[in-house]
């Protein structure tokens, strides 16, 4: 398996920041409710980069599966430093919800509230990024791109001799 390092970095990169950013927006990661969405399609963008940077037609599905891989890594590492930095931003909204579940008879573990949490999800969501991302990019090289049908030929036909009976 040979993958060009710069443009498995490049493409890998771009698709990861883009799934850590786009998982870390208010309401525009709200898409990630729809199984992941924006992990998957993080997957396939870093085929598709992948792709356009290698000037390929197809890349084969280990390939693809590791580079979705590789970017729902990125786009979990990315998203939780940023869920940290921007914690507390959110941290006001988060008490008030804890408040006012607790008025309703519902109690909010501590533990939920704390950065220490969000550093174990960090954790949690590189492993499943990184499935997902993977399943992203199998569906990029199986079912977008697909793999040339049958055995290509490297003559031109009006090269090719034909194998009828001669006379």
């Amino acid at each position: 398996m040979n993958f060009n390092q710069s443009s498995l970095l490049k493409s890998v990169a771009i698709a990861g920041v883009a799934i850590g950013v786009l998982s870390s927006i208010p309401l525009v990661n709200c898409v990630n409710c729809l199984l992941l969405a924006w992990v998957w399609g993080g997957g396939i963008l870093a085929v598709y980069l992948y792709r356009n940077y290698e000037k390929v037609a197809y890349v084969p599905t280990t390939q693809a599966m590791i580079l979705g891989a590789l970017a729902g890594a990125i786009g979990a590492v990315v998203g939780g430093i940023l869920s940290l930095v921007f914690g507390g931003l959110t941290a006001g909204v988060t008490q008030a919800l804890s408040q006012m579940a607790g008025q309703n008879g519902v109690n909010v573990p501590d533990f939920i509230l704390t950065s220490g949490f969000s550093i174990l999800s960090i954790f949690i969501n590189i492993i499943v990024y990184a499935v997902v991302g993977g399943i992203g990019g199998l569906i990029a090289s199986g079912l977008i791109w697909k793999e040339p049908a049958g055995p290509t030929s490297s003559v031109p036909p009006s090269a090719q001799t034909p194998s009828g009976p001669t006379a």
